[in-house]
């Protein structure tokens, strides 16, 4: 017989069992670890915001995980740079064992739960600070001929020297310098003769062209087809004509024939009557034609004087500039700009300019103005279309002290400037962008000990500042060195690159340009303040 009290303790015993095993199965859904179904994150900083680089950087890594980081790798182009447990850390790159050029960093983050992250950055390594392939033809218009290039930095110290050649791949390094920007000096030496510089200030490391000597010059005389003649008749009596092709003109008056060298494949042919202007006493085109069909070298050319008969329009300008002197010129043919056909030559009197020109007769005009106030200042324009004197504003304030230039260059339309330097056998420019200048005249290297030196007469020092006509700004005038053939060759030629320029004698005595021999010296030549 069962005790009476066996079933109480019975059910005691189940619901002590039960209330265990609850709160053990409680305990446990406490302690189990979530599943980890999200990626870390990373983050990448120190690189510039253009991307550029050189020598040694540091990269700024940091990663972060909702429960456990594993760790960190860097790569460049998929090579493992370092690895790191730290969610924060600094990598460095030696960027010198990488070619130049673009390359792709990886920072890629891991959890323990093997999820990853990566965030990527392009750099472009740019350790070469000059890179210069040189033309073969470099040195061709003329014997004896050498080149050199050297990088200073701010302080006119040489950072790198080297003379090139004709046809070479020229790279410029110097591991120690972490100079964004520096001077670059191109030299162009004639044994025994002359030394010409260039000294480009506030250059970016990159490609660029040496300046040649005499190509342009080279490529017109190489044009030359022979001497085209022209046989006339009908003149008109005790009158004078100007005949005009690319290139050439000549003024005739009496005479049954001429003949002219022509220095292109072909030209257009146009012949203007002249007078004589009461105001400059001098000729101007009063009618004119043009032949339909092209001329050329080695060809003869029957030409009806009587057919001169389309009148010329004239053109009255009001000039800001007293007097002053403009060449007009015709192009033919746009394509070839350089090609230009005499028009007229006219002068500006009592602040008024009368030119006459032909109209529609050419799709495009050329012309170069040119205008000196007396006191060592002088104005030029060689730009398209016909002129209209509108004046170049600018303000020059340079202040020489030895082999420093301080002080502004400034004016709304100045795209850079140029210090001309000078001591009979070397010139020596300076080329920098407008605004505030503290700019020091590079060491010579000792490459050019005995081919350039380091002075120059003060009182054959000019200021010039220009606006170039297809581009704006300093780094856009830099762009079109590099982008050319032969540097800055040909870039004051006549058809050459359009633009205005002011240029002023800094020191300026009685008109002569020139101070007095006793004045010639290099320290504390003070300053020259020039408003116009």
């Amino acid at each position: 017989m069962l005790s009476r009290n066996f079933f109480p303790l019975r059910m005691c015993s189940v619901a002590l069992t039960l209330s265990i095993v609850v709160t053990t199965l409680s305990c446990s859904d406490d302690d189990a670890t979530p599943d980890d179904n999200e990626a870390p994150t990373a983050a990448l900083t120190g690189i510039p915001d253009d991307g550029v680089v050189w020598n040694i950087i540091t990269l700024n890594v940091s990663a972060s995980d909702n429960q456990a980081l594993d760790k960190v790798e860097v790569e460049v182009d998929g090579a493992l740079l370092t690895t790191s447990a730290e969610t924060s850390f600094e990598a460095r790159l030696n960027t010198q064992t990488l070619v130049d050029g673009e390359h792709e960093i990886t920072v890629r983050a891991i959890d323990k739960a093997g999820h990853e992250h990566e965030v990527q950055a392009t750099i472009t390594v740019r350790n070469v600070l000059v890179a210069m392939d040189v033309p073969e033809d470099i040195f061709a218009p003329g014997p004896n001929r050498r080149g050199f290039i050297f990088v200073s930095d701010k302080d006119g110290k040489v950072v790198v020297a080297q003379e090139y050649h004709a046809g070479e791949s020229v790279r410029l390094t110097a591991p120690n310098f972490e100079g964004s920007e520096f001077c670059l000096t191109d030299v162009f030496y004639v044994n025994g003769l002359t030394t010409g510089a260039q000294t480009f200030t506030n250059v970016k490391r990159g490609t660029w062209v040496a300046t040649g000597y005499g190509h342009y010059f080279v490529e017109y005389l190489d044009n030359y087809s022979g001497k085209a003649t022209f046989n006339f008749t009908n003149p008109a009596p005790n009158t004078t004509y100007e005949l005009s092709v690319a290139h050439a003109s000549t003024e005739f008056s009496g005479q049954s024939a001429v003949a002219v060298d022509m220095y292109s494949a072909s030209s257009k042919l146009f012949i203007a009557r002249q007078a004589t202007r009461t105001e400059s006493n001098t000729p101007y085109p009063t009618h004119y034609t043009i032949l339909p069909n092209n001329v050329a070298g080695g060809t003869t050319t029957n030409v009806d004087l009587s057919a001169v008969t389309q009148p010329t329009i004239e053109q009255t300008v009001q000039s800001e500039f007293a007097t002053g002197s403009v060449m007009l010129w015709g192009i033919a043919n746009p394509a070839r700009p350089r090609e230009l056909h005499s028009i007229t030559t006219a002068y500006c009197v009592d602040h008024v300019l009368k030119y006459n020109y032909p109209g529609n007769a050419f799709p495009e005009y050329y012309h170069q103005y040119f205008y000196e106030t007396g006191d060592g200042e002088y104005y030029y324009s060689y730009l398209n279309g016909l002129p209209t004197l509108d004046k170049f504003e600018c303000t020059v304030d340079l202040a020489i002290t030895s082999t420093r230039f301080t002080g502004t260059v400034t004016g709304d339309d100045v795209d850079a400037y140029f210090i001309n330097l000078s001591n009979g056998s070397q010139g020596w420019k300076i080329i920098a962008r407008p605004g505030e200048q503290d700019i020091v005249l590079p060491e010579i290297p000792a490459i050019l000990s005995g081919i350039m030196v380091r002075n120059y007469v003060p009182n054959q020092t000019t200021v010039t500042a220009i606006d170039f006509s297809a581009f704006d700004g300093y780094e856009n005038f830099l762009d079109y060195i590099r982008d050319s053939t032969y540097g800055t060759e040909g870039i004051d030629e006549i058809g050459g690159t359009r633009q205005r320029k002011y240029t002023k004698y800094l020191f300026w005595n009685g008109g002569s340009g020139r101070l007095p021999v006793s004045e010639q010296t290099l320290p504390g030549l003070g300053r020259s303040v020039l408003h116009r």
